[in-house]
């Protein structure tokens, strides 16, 4: 599946955060664009924890676990918030 959405500080969307998908399945980590937006294409089934992190005025990171049961069905849009 596809997990795909934007990071957020507040009323700001930030690049150049790192947002990392750490859980079964080892996948790459991706940077932000186009207004704190980031995408992980064919992400396979398993738990994760979505974990953004980035210098925004100060060291920050933000959190959210994410389930995929079914790869093919999964295209949820997520909102990350940066604290």
């Amino acid at each position: 599946g596809n997990v795909k959405g934007r990071v957020k500080l507040g009323s700001l969307s930030p690049d150049f955060v790192k947002v990392e998908l750490k859980g079964d399945k080892p996948v790459d980590p991706v940077t932000t664009a186009n207004g704190g937006q980031f995408e992980f294409k064919d992400v396979p089934a398993g738990k994760y924890t979505l974990e953004a992190s980035g210098f925004v005025q100060k060291p920050r990171t933000g959190t959210k676990d994410v389930v995929i049961e079914k790869p093919a069905d999964f295209a949820k849009e997520i909102v990350l918030e940066l604290k």
